[in-house]
């Protein structure tokens, strides 16, 4: 039975790895730095500000936290974020059997974005959500959903002097005339909540 559409809330998919994780040495072990988590009242205050987008739309949406990273994470990676202010309702790992294939990095890719293009497009037929955002580093799940007609805000994780920061853009839209940045000086971020 599907539900009344004002029911319906607004979902947002997270990926964790270089979205709200700054991970540049790409290690994906249970070895996470929690000073490299970008704090949720950051995280959605730039989001807000960088996209022009309600914060208080977003403190209503429902939250999903899709990864690459093995199920035996998952309970620290949820602890974690939660620490940092994250209010996760349902998460998606990739079950440890999916490693124990001995296949190649590729074959390891391909597959990933397969599956988790397939798990939203899911989401999305279920008829659950009044709609769907999904913010996410990596530009081919960006470039795959884009193209199927979904809400892609590509995220970018970096490191300034004065500390972790994020750079939010629409995949199917120029940057953002309301940030300002220049690589040699500074720049210029507002929304923190």
């Amino acid at each position: 039975m599907k539900q009344n559409s004002k029911n319906k809330k607004d979902l947002v998919v997270l990926d964790f790895d270089d979205t709200i994780y700054y991970n540049p040495r790409k290690n994906y072990t249970v070895d996470i730095n929690f000073d490299d988590i970008l704090h949720a009242n950051t995280f959605f205050g730039e989001f807000a500000y960088q996209t022009q987008r309600e914060l208080s739309l977003l403190k209503s949406s429902k939250f999903i936290l899709i990864t690459g990273r093995q199920s035996h994470q998952e309970r620290v990676i949820l602890d974690l974020i939660r620490l940092k202010g994250y209010d996760i309702s349902e998460s998606y790992f990739i079950k440890i059997q999916d490693y124990e294939n001995n296949i190649d990095n590729t074959t390891f890719l391909i597959n990933y974005w397969s599956q988790k293009a397939q798990l939203i497009h899911q989401l999305r037929i279920s008829g659950k959500y009044r709609s769907i955002t999904v913010i996410d580093d990596d530009s081919v799940i960006c470039s795959i959903l884009s193209r199927l007609n979904y809400d892609i805000i590509q995220a970018k994780l970096f490191v300034l002097d004065m500390g972790l920061q994020i750079l939010f853009t629409r995949l199917n839209s120029a940057l953002y005339n309301s940030l300002s940045i220049d690589l040699d000086s500074n720049i210029k971020i507002k929304g923190d909540v």
